[in-house]
């Protein structure tokens, strides 16, 4: 029963991970990808975030890059402390002390734990970093807000359904 549900799961992960559909930039818009890679394209080009005085003229739109680079840092501070704060209570907790009397390993679980809630506390500003782009991108090329839409396409990996958000 368990091979089946993991079985299932391997099927499911690998059908989501295949069914992803990319957006190309039209005409001179400015294209907004994905924040870890460059998240600008406009006319073929594509641009880092850093770089976004070249791409983004509006002022409206730059507050909301700069809204959005500010965040990312504030979330990349975070989340390296946690992992940082999580990798040190771990490796105290599991490797434990050299002298036997002091055998104490819930001081690295409570490590652990704190680390997690460091990276927890950063994750609702990594979470707005795109939130902030999309609506600069928006801006900039002068459309309304995103809304959904339930399209059904025919690709090359056969046919599915995708929401657009």
């Amino acid at each position: 029963m368990i091979r089946k549900i993991i079985s299932l799961l391997l099927l499911m992960g690998f059908q989501l991970h295949f069914s992803q559909d990319t957006l190309k930039s039209v005409n001179n818009k400015v294209i907004f990808q994905e924040i870890y890679k460059k998240p600008f394209e406009k006319a073929g080009k594509q641009y880092k975030l850093k770089d976004y005085r070249q791409v983004i003229t509006k002022e409206e739109a730059r507050a909301y890059v700069r809204r959005a680079r500010t965040n990312k840092t504030i979330g990349e501070v975070f989340a390296f402390s946690g992992g940082f704060c999580m990798g040190y209570g771990l490796f105290q907790a599991l490797a434990g002390s050299k002298y036997p009397a002091d055998n104490n390993k819930s001081r690295g679980w409570t490590m652990v734990g704190i680390g997690a809630g460091i990276v927890g506390i950063g994750l609702p500003f990594a979470l707005s970093v795109n939130k902030n782009l999309r609506k600069a991108v928006d801006i900039e090329n002068g459309t309304p807000p995103h809304t959904g839409q339930l399209n059904m396409n025919i690709g090359t990996n056969g046919i599915g359904l995708s929401y657009n958000f």
